[in-house]
């Protein structure tokens, strides 16, 4: 398990005949990882993503000058 964590996973079938998971903390119900493992070319791969935080906001993020909103109609 990512960052030694320890948590419940619910799996469904990936592309290329593998297998995705999201697991979660039991207590806070907040999501730990996603896994995938999958097959491709005759060998076997597994990536994960740790998830160190989650938060939800109402706010607007700060974009770099480069990047507008999508939330914001356009001109």
């Amino acid at each position: 398990m990512p960052l030694g964590r320890n948590g419940h996973a619910v799996s469904r079938q990936g592309d290329h005949d593998g297998r995705d998971r999201l697991v979660v903390d039991t207590t806070t119900g907040q999501p730990l990882a996603f896994e995938s493992t999958f097959t491709e070319g005759g060998e076997q791969f597994h990536t994960y993503e740790a998830i160190k935080k989650m938060s939800c906001t109402d706010e607007e993020p700060e974009l770099p000058a480069r990047q507008r909103s999508t939330n914001l109609p356009s001109d």
